[in-house]
């Protein structure tokens, strides 16, 4: 059926590709291309993200295969920030608040805080997150102990820290 676009569900499901498959497939490699191999792909839009469908065993089921386009916009992420950036994961998976605020704070600076919920809001449970902080932020407001220097801050650190952290957030969907 060639290229679909994953913007399009009603197409995809036409095809025999479910949404959650389709959405695991595109979630899992760029998070696998940063992870792993440490390449961020920098415009990962929908209309540059598609699916085409293979047929696979012998009852040819059809099964998603991912194609990105536009790969002129690919950076690579250090290696030492790579490696920090799954150390958070992992802590943030084990509950880890101490390795969580020393890798967070690395990476994010005064907000150190909140970085992993932009990781998954999952990760709220290994934080130090008071109920102010949820609370203002339920509200749309800084929490208490947050200034508009600190998100400037944050920022800063997170353009600074040689590792595109903007850019590897931007290929996670944010």
């Amino acid at each position: 059926p060639g290229l679909l676009r994953v913007s399009e569900p009603e197409v995809l499901r036409a095809n025999g590709i479910g949404l959650e498959e389709a959405g695991t497939l595109v979630s899992d490699r760029l998070a696998e291309m940063a992870l792993c191999e440490g390449h961020v792909h920098g415009d990962p839009h929908a209309g540059n993200i598609y699916v085409c469908t293979r047929r696979s065993g012998m009852l040819g089921g059809a099964r998603p295969c991912l194609v990105l386009l536009d790969h002129g916009l690919y950076h690579t992420i250090k290696d030492g920030f790579r490696t920090d950036l799954c150390r958070l994961f992992n802590a943030c998976i084990h509950r880890n608040p101490s390795e969580i605020a020393r890798l967070s704070e690395s990476i994010a600076g005064p907000m150190h805080r909140f970085f992993p919920l932009l990781l998954s809001p999952w990760f709220i449970l290994g934080t130090s997150l008071s109920w102010e902080d949820l609370d203002a932020a339920r509200n749309n407001r800084l929490p208490p102990s947050i200034t508009s220097k600190d998100v400037g801050s944050a920022f800063e650190a997170l353009h600074n820290s040689g590792g595109a952290v903007l850019g590897v957030l931007h290929s996670f969907g944010y």
